[in-house]
């Protein structure tokens, strides 16, 4: 486990679990596993919340993660390693979630915790063997969607008829009927594993065939109900957010990066321009790597931010106009900056011989003089 990982309720820290010899953990640990106990002592977990957005301001705008003790942790870390290797042809391969947790920083709130709370349901976010619990659970609920029941996407032999990533599911059925039937068959499911559906957060929309003009017709009805609760049906224009990205029921839409007022706010930070540099190319332009992988791109917008770019680094830094292309985004090993081009990739500093040079005598200052050749 990583040093860097919070210390559990009893204070016992990563650094101090590690001078007990591994042959006693392994002693330890084969114990809990033939009774098939742990001790209730190791049980009890902090619980902190982290606001999902900036505005939160209800119980259900925070994320609840649950920090047990690192002995605990370490346990369970090596049994879900063993599960992951049983489980990876078993589950259903529509469920795309969970993936290794990132580091969050945790604060406490006046330095006291609450009094103890026990849950009646659920997993603890941040245990190690969390993920796998649910995904085994949510798993029956997959498994639930009718076979026959989907529709045929671009590419895809076989109907698709649901994507999960971890508890954000998708449902597809060619008919309005269809989607209804769903719903009925993961009903009782849902209810056996202590889930519901949360009708505030659930949308649908619908696309229509007209066989005689050839269209596809929008319908916003409301079409399908849960516990005898409808569904809003989104407008035709209408945005949504699924996994971070925006849409509407017509398709992706271009991801609203913010870039020019986060540049702003960089530019009047109190940073040396060494810092400025570097927060931009390691923290800044890859946050936005989610959105420029899967959102809706055009190779004239990834220009322009580029553009967008280039200008801010040549202001704070006051470059000449003509420094040319290469200088800011060649690695610093070959004498550029190292910041990332949005065009050709964020994840590799281009080297400088991958840049074409004009051999003229204005080729080391002409922005025109530099194109990129390998991709």
């Amino acid at each position: 486990m990583s040093y860097s990982t919070s210390a559990g309720p009893d204070g016992i820290t990563i650094k101090t679990w590690n001078r007990v010899p591994a042959r006693a953990k392994s002693k330890l640990y084969s114990l809990w596993i033939r009774i098939g106990l742990v001790p209730l002592s190791l049980i009890s977990s902090r619980t902190i919340f982290i606001a999902k957005k900036a505005d939160a301001t209800s119980p259900a705008d925070a994320r609840p993660v649950s920090i047990a003790t690192i002995i605990l942790r370490q346990y369970h870390k090596i049994l879900a390693r063993r599960l992951t290797r049983l489980l990876e042809d078993v589950l259903d391969p529509t469920q795309l979630g969970f993936r290794p947790f990132d580091g969050i920083a945790r604060r406490l709130y006046n330095g006291e915790s609450s009094e103890p709370v026990k849950p009646n349901k659920g997993v603890r976010q941040g245990d190690p063997l969390s993920p796998l619990l649910f995904l085994v659970d949510f798993d029956n609920i997959l498994r639930a969607v009718p076979a026959y029941e989907g529709a045929h996407l671009p590419g895809e032999e076989e109907p698709t008829n649901k994507i999960a990533h971890a508890d954000d599911l998708v449902l597809i059925a060619n008919s309005p009927l269809g989607l209804q039937n769903i719903f009925q068959r993961i009903g009782p499911v849902l209810e056996a594993t202590g889930l519901r559906i949360n009708s505030s957060k659930t949308i649908t929309f619908q696309w229509l065939k007209d066989g005689k003009r050839k269209k596809m017709i929008f319908d916003n009805r409301t079409f399908v109900k849960v516990r005898g609760q409808p569904l809003r049906a989104l407008e035709v224009d209408e945005e949504f957010q699924y996994l971070g990205i925006q849409f509407t029921p017509k398709g992706k839409l271009p991801p609203k990066l913010d870039l020019k007022r986060k540049l702003e706010i960089l530019r009047t930070a109190s940073l040396k321009p060494q810092q400025k540099i570097f927060f931009l190319a390691k923290h800044l332009l890859l946050g936005f790597q989610h959105m420029l992988t899967f959102g809706k791109l055009y190779s004239g917008y990834l220009k322009k931010l580029d553009v967008i770019i280039r200008s801010f680094i040549r202001a704070f830094l006051k470059l000449p106009e003509d420094t040319p292309t290469a200088a800011f985004h060649a690695s610093i090993r070959d004498g550029g900056l190292g910041v990332p081009s949005m065009r050709w990739g964020l994840s590799r500093r281009w080297p400088i011989t991958e840049y074409w040079v004009a051999r003229t005598k204005y080729s080391l200052c002409g922005k025109e003089n530099y194109m990129k050749v390998a991709i």
